[in-house]
């Protein structure tokens, strides 16, 4: 099962540290800077253990929708992509069993549902743009009282 964010980037830095594979859960740390202090950590620890594989567990990269989108792009089928509109809503009513489990309900990290459930678009995002990302910008805000803050995004990729 998933652990907690905020226990998992300790976990994932031990077990790669005994040479062990990783398949860890998405998003990898509560905060960016912490992600990026992992990452730096990997790079190190793939010098001792240079076939040591860390990969994230996160599903839409793989959905057929978002795989047939990313190879129109990338075949350049439908031409120079420029923008990107995105839309996702999920019912996450306030008796949802995921939302429920202590550790969402009272997080020890910001971001609320971005961090934790959402990130799965922007994995889907990532795979379909034809480049590297340069820029995002977003607007958030918390419509529904049940939920973790923020709820509600619209946001802009530059690549």
């Amino acid at each position: 099962g998933a652990l907690p964010l905020d226990v998992q980037p300790n976990l994932v830095i031990r077990l790669l540290r005994a040479g062990k594979h990783v398949l860890s859960e998405k998003p990898i740390s509560p905060t960016v800077a912490e992600a990026k202090k992992l990452l730096d950590e990997y790079q190190t620890i793939l010098k001792q253990y240079p076939s040591l594989i860390w990969s994230v567990g996160e599903n839409f990269r793989y959905e057929p929708g978002i795989r047939k989108a990313a190879s129109l792009v990338r075949h350049n089928k439908i031409g120079d992509v420029i923008m990107m509109n995105l839309t996702v809503k999920n019912p996450f009513l306030s008796d949802n069993p995921y939302l429920n489990t202590a550790w969402r309900k009272e997080p020890s990290w910001d971001g609320g549902l971005f961090i934790d459930a959402f990130i799965h678009a922007a994995a889907g995002v990532r795979s379909i743009i034809p480049g590297e990302i340069r820029q995002v910008s977003a607007i958030t805000c918390h419509k529904a009282d049940h939920l973790p803050s923020p709820d509600t995004l619209v946001g802009h990729v530059t690549w």
